[in-house]
C-alpha cells in the first residue's frame, strides 16, 4: 500500500513478493519507535537518505526487536546506532500521534516488518457557562470573555506539563485548539470578569480529525448589600419633621 517498512529480524529471511501478512500489531517498544522516528524516512530523520541510512535503521530496529547486536555498522553511523540502541533516552519520545506497528508474515521463517503511521491531529474547544444565569444574564457586571484554561499532559496540571492555553471568546466559546490524539487535562488559570476562579481539573480525550467540546462552568461572585431607608421631610429634605409633625410610622 506504499507504506515504507523495515525488516526487523535480520536473522531470518526477507519476505518475498507476494508474502501474505497474517496480522498487524501495535509496537510499544520505545527503541523501535525512536529508530523509526529518527531513522531513515522518519519524521525527524537524522541519518540522511542514502542506502546505508536505510540499512542502519533496519539494523537498529532488528537489534531492539530480537536483541542481536550488529558488528558491521560503518563508522559514519556508529553514534546514531549506539545511542538509539544503548542510550535511547538521548532522543525524546515521539509524539502520541506517531504509531509504530509490526506486520507478521504467514511464514515464521521470514522477518516481521516494522512501519509507522502518523495520525492526523484533532481539536478541542471549550464552551463556558455560568452556574447562575438568573444573576449573570444581561448583567454588565459579568462577562465570560477572557477566561483562560491551561492544557496539560499530566493530571496534576503541573506547570512543567503545560502545553497550551484555551481562551474563551466574546460568545463564551473558544477557538479550536489543535492537539495530537491522546489524553489531556485542563484547569482554569484566569477567571472571567465577575466570576470565581474554578480549581476543577477536567480530563478529556482528543481523537484524530475530530473535535472534543468541553462544557466548563463558573460560579458568579455575589455580594450582600444592606439597604437603609430614611424618611425625610418633602419640603426641607431633612430627617427632622417640622413643628409638631412626625415621620414615625410612615
Amino acid at each position: 500500500n506504499g507504506i515504507h517498512a523495515f525488516c526487523s529480524e535480520y536473522n531470518k529471511s526477507w519476505p518475498t513478493v507476494g508474502t501474505q501478512i497474517t496480522s498487524i500489531v501495535p509496537c510499544t517498544n520505545e527503541v523501535i519507535r525512536k529508530a523509526l522516528y529518527y531513522g531513515y524516512n522518519g519524521p525527524k530523520n537524522t541519518l540522511g537518505t542514502d542506502e546505508q541510512a536505510h540499512v542502519l535503521t533496519a539494523i537498529a530496529i532488528s537489534d531492539a526487536n530480537i536483541g542481536v547486536t550488529a558488528t558491521d555498522v560503518k563508522p559514519k553511523y556508529n553514534t546514531f546506532y549506539w545511542d538509539i540502541v544503548n542510550n535511547p533516552s538521548k532522543y525524546p519520545s515521539p509524539p502520541n500521534n506517531f504509531k509504530a506497528f509490526l506486520a507478521i508474515p504467514s511464514s515464521n521463517q521470514m522477518q516481521t516488518l516494522a512501519f509507522y503511521e502518523v495520525e492526523k491531529n484533532g481539536y478541542v474547544t471549550a464552551k463556558k457557562l455560568s452556574s447562575n444565569e438568573e444573576i449573570t444574564n444581561h448583567n454588565p457586571c459579568y462577562s465570560l470573555k477572557g477566561a483562560e484554561y491551561g492544557v496539560y499532559k499530566e493530571a496534576s496540571c503541573a506547570e512543567r506539563s503545560k502545553i497550551g492555553t484555551i481562551t474563551i471568546g466574546e460568545d463564551g466559546i473558544s477557538k479550536k485548539y489543535e492537539l495530537a490524539p491522546g489524553h489531556y487535562y485542563t484547569r482554569e488559570t484566569v477567571a472571567p470578569k465577575g466570576y470565581k476562579k474554578s480549581d476543577k481539573i477536567t480530563e478529556f480525550t482528543v481523537s484524530s480529525e475530530k473535535t472534543t467540546t468541553l462544557q466548563l462552568q463558573n460560579d458568579p461572585l455575589t455580594h450582600e448589600v444592606e439597604q437603609i431607608l430614611q424618611k425625610v421631610d418633602k419640603s426641607t429634605g431633612l430627617t427632622v419633621p417640622q413643628r409638631n409633625a412626625t415621620l414615625q410610622g410612615a
